[in-house]
């Protein structure tokens, strides 16, 4: 049923998002570029990956409060949604690097905590988003989680075999190469946004399940 929504949505939003589509097959493989120009060392690395993660965030924040804009039936641009919504994305970057340091001190606790933090709080993001005002959205993804075991663990099997599978996409002759980092960026941006989809969908059914309840309350 999962995967049948998403695809579903996909498809119902590809119209609207396609030119955000067009930008992530851009900006995917903007680190290799910048690289490529700043040289082949650490600090290039860093650089790249830091300005590429921000840059595709961005563009993920957009897709999902499109998706609640057009629930409500609202009408938004890429730079409206951005600005009427400037604090819930500020919000979702603080809650990001909150998981990273939880993750990183979770993995450094014997690594039990860590995979228990991965599993619990990685829809942290997404609630910051989903539900506005949210007062602990790392308690608020846990009931999540719970609350819909089997959906969570199909996406989580999903993006274990999706990072497993993408070693093997091309020749090995072409793995470590710019060439093979570029076309791997290009055909990363629909499975990529196909998980961010089946995220949102956990996330937003919650969500559902709590206005239904106050409004029978």
């Amino acid at each position: 049923m999962l995967v049948k929504d998403t695809i579903n949505l996909f498809k119902k939003s590809f119209v609207s998002l396609l030119p955000i589509y067009i930008f992530m097959l851009i900006l995917k493989p903007f680190g290799v570029y910048l690289r490529l120009f700043l040289g082949d060392n650490q600090i290039a690395y860093l650089v790249s990956d830091g300005v590429t993660s921000l840059l595709v965030g961005l563009l993920n924040i957009f897709i999902i409060l499109s998706l609640l804009a057009n629930d409500k039936g609202e009408k938004h641009s890429f730079f409206s949604l951005l600005v009427n919504k400037k604090w819930s994305v500020i919000d979702y970057f603080f809650t990001v690097v909150k998981f990273v340091i939880l993750l990183i001190a979770g993995f450094c606790l014997l690594v039990i905590p860590g995979l228990l933090v991965g599993f619990y709080y990685s829809f942290g993001p997404m609630v910051s988003l989903v539900y506005e005002n949210e007062e602990s959205v790392f308690k608020r993804s846990a009931a999540i989680v719970k609350a819909n075991l089997k959906p969570v663990i199909i996406l989580y099997v999903l993006i274990s075999v999706y990072g497993m599978g993408s070693e093997f996409i091309l020749l090995p002759s072409l793995k470590a190469t710019p060439l093979y980092e570029m076309i791997f960026c290009a055909f990363d941006v629909i499975p990529s946004v196909i998980l961010l989809l089946m995220s949102f969908l956990i996330v937003k059914r919650e969500s559902l399940e709590d206005t239904r309840t106050s409004d029978e309350v």
